[in-house]
């Protein structure tokens, strides 16, 4: 081989790696800049759960004083059913009395007159 040959054979080989190291190093390149993407989608994606749990935290604070203890609850709860069972019993015991009074006059009606025949005659 003669001395341009041989130099034009080495530039070649020297350019041909050349070429493959900027390809490796643009995908390289490439690879990081997925990388961060990724990452970034990842943090704002992160970000944006931690913001609204805190918002969840901010609205059941805020609610807390608008609940009912158990223990609190079951008093007032009792405390309804006692009255309740009382306008009940107050409903039934009238009803029991009309229902009473509407049989003694109905007696009385069919009594009353059968009476007065018999006596007057």
């Amino acid at each position: 081989m003669t001395d341009v040959a041989l130099r034009e054979y080495l530039e070649r080989l020297i350019e041909e790696v050349r070429e493959r190291d900027d390809a490796r190093w643009d995908s390289h390149r490439r690879e990081h800049e997925m990388l961060k993407q990724a990452l970034d989608a990842a943090y704002n994606s992160q970000a944006d759960k931690l913001e609204q749990m805190n918002e969840m935290r901010t609205q059941i604070l805020s609610e807390r004083g608008e609940f009912l203890k158990k223990g609190e609850y079951n008093i007032a709860h009792e405390q309804l059913e006692t009255r309740l069972g009382k306008v009940e019993n107050k409903d039934s015991n009238l009803d029991g009395r009309f229902w009473m009074l509407g049989t003694v006059l109905v007696g009385l009606s069919i009594v009353f007159p059968l009476l007065l025949r018999y006596l007057v005659k």
